[in-house]
């Protein structure tokens, strides 16, 4: 006698470069796991996979065989952006743009075992089920633990100007926020700018302008945007200005700065401007991806300030932060509060 459960009868194809094998398996299920009919991926360098699932409830009722879905050649006017890495190694093929056929008219990230990570691919069935979906035979496992669906799609891009443009890309299941940062960085007697675009976790966005200014004519101006619809974080956003008038609060500031040791710097009263009413101390590496995608490297700042900030720069705790993809702040220490009053002690409202 069967156990009182559907049944699962998948049959299935996976074809990579050069390779290709075919799989059929037959069990027992729990019947919220098992979600049936064909379903079809295809990637780049000739790489796809083609799956079928049955089930019913009957005592011997999975006997026999079913059918690989086959896919059409014929073009449908979809395209995903798509590349594939596999094996060991983790080796990386150029990303390219891929011209789905037939009734693969979805973009899919997907995530899952036998070798297989991180697809972005064309998709005839989505389907969408926890990662941590068990199910008896290896295949069974493969296509439980696919997170697929209608992704949201975000502009990534990083550049040393203050915009940039690049295609939309999808987003892990995660990752259900579009970010824009723009900052504008003068060290001493260097300046330069950054804007990056990406998928981010929704928890990790936190919008709006923040300014920071420290002793030795230092200064830091960023804004941040976060959207959720597809393409939203196309264009840009302004870099915040502050104003030079004095607003009666006052900062001691020192900036240090330096990969091979710490440049001390001596401490100074520092009068606050504009909206930058908040005392900031920081420790810490900031990091900006900003070429690593075409070979030349991140760009890390190291340092340890203390000065004048805006509200916004609350933002800013201690550990790791994420302000978009390669972009984290790893704090030591973040200290911020209402900047002392003229003749007041740190922190007097």
């Amino acid at each position: 006698m069967w156990v009182a459960l559907p049944l699962c009868l998948l049959s299935a194809l996976l074809a990579t470069e050069g390779n290709s094998f075919s799989y059929t398996g037959k069990s027992c299920l729990e019947p919220e796991n098992c979600e049936p009919g064909p379903f079809s991926l295809t990637y780049p360098h000739n790489v796809t996979v083609r799956a079928n699932i049955a089930c019913c409830d009957t005592d011997g009722c999975n006997a026999g065989a079913i059918p690989v879905p086959t896919v059409s050649s014929v073009p449908n006017g979809r395209q995903c952006l798509s590349f594939f890495k596999s094996g060991a190694d983790h080796w990386q093929k150029k990303k390219e743009l891929l011209a789905c056929t037939g009734a693969e008219d979805h973009c899919v990230e997907d995530y899952g075992v036998l070798t297989l990570a991180c697809l972005p691919a064309c998709s005839g069935h989505c389907r969408k089920c926890p990662a941590t979906m068990w199910a008896p035979q290896p295949l069974c496992l493969l296509s439980a633990q696919l997170v697929t669906g209608d992704t949201l799609q975000c502009e990534v891009c990083a550049s040393e100007e203050q915009s940039c443009s690049g295609p939309l890309q999808p987003c892990a299941p995660s990752e259900g926020t579009c970010v824009t940062v723009v900052a504008e960085f003068r060290l001493e007697r260097n300046s330069f700018s950054y804007m990056g675009k990406s998928c981010l976790e929704p928890k990790n966005c936190e919008p709006g302008p923040f300014s920071l200014t420290y002793a030795h004519n230092v200064t830091v101006r960023v804004n941040i945007a976060c959207c959720d619809t597809d393409g939203c974080n196309a264009g840009a956003i302004p870099v915040p200005s502050v104003s030079s008038v004095p607003n009666g609060r006052q900062c001691p500031s020192f900036f240090k700065m330096g990969a091979d040791g710490w440049q001390e710097k001596e401490k100074e009263l520092l009068v606050c401007t504009g909206a930058e009413d908040h005392y900031v101390e920081e420790s810490g590496i900031l990091t900006l991806d900003k070429f690593s995608r075409w070979g030349r490297g991140d760009i890390k700042l190291r340092m340890t300030a203390a000065g004048c900030g805006s509200p916004g720069a609350c933002v800013k705790r201690a550990l790791v932060k994420k302000y978009a993809q390669g972009v984290p702040e790893i704090l030591s220490q973040a200290k911020c509060y209402p900047a002392p009053r003229a003749g007041g002690g740190i922190g007097e409202p």
